[in-house]
Order: structure tokens, then sequence, then C-alpha cells
């Protein structure tokens, strides 16, 4: 990734991009700026990172339109051979740019857009509840751009970046070779999991994709949900949450504006405020979703929480939710005291009938909870859940411990059998209010 920044890349790309395209007439030049903008050599390397980051966003929303149209799901005819009977789709820059670029006399295919396993990705988007209407809204591309100028990009070292939809609701995030591979290789198993435990906390994937550019430069990216989607506050406290306690904050005070870790959570609040049947819910889903982590040998995840303030008219919202999922039969005693997901929801959920009483339907980046004492609303989700214990990871554990001599029970990297187990100590702490020495 460290081409995004490199300008010999840059003179070589702009360079093969007049090459590839000298007979295409653009119809439009002011509806493709990135192509334009890709063309201006004048531009510092920065500039053409910018413009560089955007083609690589309107390539994927493109594709993206083009996957969710190409890839409609029956209901009452999915199975896994169905599911994985489409490893990946390859849409070219006349499938991308077919409605922007007059192509009719070229057969160049200099640009490409991989979709992988796309029918796998569009059963969890309906397990989710996402009309393929719907999840086009955020991805459109007129609103989308509209919006970019003003988009907090959060870059890494490497050039990797990623963003949210304009109603953020969705992330797109750059992700390296080997994540996607895993996902490639374990999407089916997270389908067949969501299928059966449609509360989890673990962060969905809609999508994963590869875009090549003109010089054979790729870059891997991925849709996934965004854990702050039900709010359009202010979220007022982050924390990050693994589980181990060596170089997880703590040192200095935290001043709630940065993202915390495990020791500021434990110093700023020690635990959430939250009901306990509410409690026992949350603990019960969260081993679950570690125990299938744990399975496909996966660590180095971590909680994610969001805090903000419960304002008067969300506690009204709150109050007539609760009240809107009660079954007819049921006092508001007996809704409140039954330790399910339907006062643990957002507004957006649906109903449905089980066992004689109402349960909602998690809405996707399901996890919106509201504090004991009602003042506060927490946001929670399971990230960071595509690193396999391999032997990078191995290696990680093995210097630490035995080169810088750290406690091999307090760093991050640490086999997925006990990673589970101490990520669930810290739940229990944080959540269930068990504390351990």
């Amino acid at each position: 990734m460290v081409w995004l920044t490199n300008p010999q890349f840059f003179k070589g790309f702009t360079s093969n991009l007049k090459k590839a395209l000298p007979c295409i007439k653009i119809a439009d030049e002011e509806n493709i700026p990135l192509l334009r903008s890709l063309g201006d050599e004048a531009q510092d390397p920065t500039q053409l990172a910018t413009s560089l980051r955007n083609y690589i966003l309107t390539c994927c929303l493109k594709g993206i339109s083009l996957s969710v149209h190409d890839n409609p799901i029956d209901s009452e005819a999915i199975n896994h051979s169905d599911l994985v009977s489409v490893e990946e789709r390859i849409y070219t820059e006349k499938d991308l740019f077919r409605e922007e670029l007059n192509l009719q006399n070229t057969t160049t295919k200099k640009h490409e857009f991989k979709d992988y396993t796309p029918k796998i990705f569009a059963a969890i988007r309906q397990l989710q509840g996402l009309s393929p209407d719907d999840y086009l809204k955020s991805f459109n591309a007129t609103t989308f751009f509209d919006i970019l100028t003003n988009q907090k990009f959060s870059e890494g070292k490497s050039g990797s970046f990623m963003c949210f939809t304009p109603d953020n609701q969705y992330l797109i995030k750059t992700i390296t070779a080997e994540e996607s591979r895993l996902l490639r290789k374990k999407m089916i198993k997270f389908y067949d999991y969501f299928k059966s435990n449609r509360s989890s906390y673990l962060l969905k994937f809609y999508g994963s994709y590869k875009v090549v550019m003109p010089n054979r430069h790729y870059v891997y990216l991925a849709v996934m949900s965004n854990v702050f989607s039900c709010t359009t506050q202010k979220i007022r406290e982050r924390y990050d949450i693994k589980g181990s306690c060596i170089n997880r904050g703590g040192k200095h005070d935290y001043d709630k504006k940065s993202l915390g870790l495990d020791l500021d959570f434990i110093n700023v609040r020690q635990s959430l405020r939250l009901p306990h049947h509410h409690k026992e819910f949350i603990i019960h889903q969260l081993q679950r979703d570690a125990e299938f982590l744990q399975s496909l040998n996966i660590m180095d995840y971590s909680l994610l929480i969001g805090v903000h303030e419960n304002t008067d008219d969300q506690q009204q919202q709150q109050e007539q939710q609760i009240t809107n999922a009660q079954s007819p039969d049921q006092s508001p005693s007996q809704s409140s005291s039954t330790p399910s997901p339907s006062s643990l929801s957002s507004s957006s959920s649906t109903l449905h009938s089980s066992n004689n009483y109402i349960v909602k339907t998690p809405p996707p980046n399901y996890g919106r909870l509201i504090s004991s004492d009602n003042k506060e609303i927490y946001y929670i989700g399971i990230i960071d859940i595509l690193q396999l214990y391999d032997f990078s990871k191995k290696q990680e554990r093995f210097l630490k411990i035995y080169f810088t001599r750290k406690d091999g029970k307090g760093i991050s990297a640490a086999p997925p059998d006990f990673y589970k187990e101490r990520f669930m100590n810290r739940m229990n702490q944080i959540i269930g209010e068990i504390y351990y020495v």
C-alpha cells in the first residue's frame, strides 16, 4: 500500500491511464472528477494520493451497485451449493463506467473490480433485513462524493484508509490480502453462525472486493457494519476492550477524547450500568460469539464500546419503544422482566412472535443499550475479527515473552482458547461486574 504516496507510481499510473484510454470519449467529465484529477500531473503527491483514494472508492461504489443487482437472493431457495457457486465475479472497465464512457470500439480491460463470494454476502445482508434498494441508498455515488470533501478519513501508516457512508450505516475499509483470503474461506461459516445467532455482537461484513489499477497495482476492500450507526449524536466516550493489560492504556489520565483501552475503561468507569437481566443476555451472547471465533482459530478481537448521554427525547422514545414491543396479553411488568433482546435493540427493529411472547429481530449494527439509570446509551460490538493465530502471531508472542520478558498472560498475542477465556473474564468484569484480582 505504500504506492499510495509514491510519486513514481503516480507518474506511471497517469501515463498508463492515458495509454489505456486514448480513444475514449468521456461523456461528461464533471461526473468523473476522479479520472479528471488523476490526469493532472501538476498535483503534488498528497493531492494525487487523495485522487487515487477517491478513484478506488469510485470503482468500489460502481462495483457494489453491480454486485447487488447481479446477486438477488431467493429466501426460499438458499442452500450452501448456491451460495458458494460463485467464488468471484470480475467487472471490467466497460462494466464499471458504461454510463460515463463510450467504450463501444475498445476492448481494454485495464481496470478491474473483483467481487468475492457475492452470493454469501448477499445472503448475510438478507439475514440482517437489508433490502437491495435500501442498502444501495447508502452507496449512492452522487451523495457519497457530495460529502467526501468533508469526510474525515482514518489513514494507516501503509496508506490504508477507511471511511463511512454518508448515512453512517456502513464502513468501507482497506484490508490485507490475508484478511481478504480469510473472508473468502470462512464467510460461509459466518453465514451459518449469523443464521442461528441473530443477536450476535460480531461485526457484520457485507462485501469483499479487489480493485485492480491499470499498472496492475491493487487494493483489497471490505464493507462492514458500523457499531455506532444507530445514533446521530457524537459519541462522548469510546473504548476498545481486548482483555489484555500490557500496553492497554492506564498510564496517563484518560481525557475521554481519544480511544480508551482496557485500563482506561477500568480506571474511569469500572463497569457498564445495566439492568441485571440485560447483563445475563449480553454475557451469554458474547460467550457464544467468542466461542465461534475460537473455533475459527481467530484472536486479537475486541469489544468496541461507545457512550453518550440519553436526552429527554431519547428517553421518551425508549419508553414508547418498550411499550410497542409488548404483546397484547402482556403487562408492562412482565415485559420488562423478560431477558430478551426486545428491550435492547433500537427503534428500527421489526417484531415477530416466538414462544408466545414478542421478540424484536435485532437490526443491523445490533447493540444499543440503555443504562439502568436511563441516563446513558451504550453501543457495543465485537470488531477486528479477521486475525488468525498464525505463524506471525505465534512469533510475536514468542519474542515478547522470551526477549522482552513480557507476561504471557497480559500480552494481546495469545492462543485462541486462552484469548477467549481472558476476553470473557474482562467482559464479566465490565458487564457482569464480577471482579477478578
